[in-house]
């Protein structure tokens, strides 16, 4: 999963600054991570009676 190293330096506020490979794997490893939980909320059951996510109390 590559992101574009324009849309991160946006995100971090820092336009035309040079990110180091540091950062950069950092951020990519976050949005991995952000996507791997995404998929598995996702892929969550939902029922019409289910409460609405600010009240089950999340983030844990």
């Amino acid at each position: 999963m590559d992101i574009d190293r324009s849309v991160i330096e946006r995100l971090l506020g820092t336009p035309g600054a040079g990110l180091d490979s540091e950062t950069l794997r950092a951020v990519e490893e976050w949005h991995r991570a952000w996507a791997r939980e995404w998929e598995r909320v996702a892929a969550y059951p939902l029922r019409a009676d289910d409460l609405p996510a600010s009240l089950w109390c999340w983030p844990p």
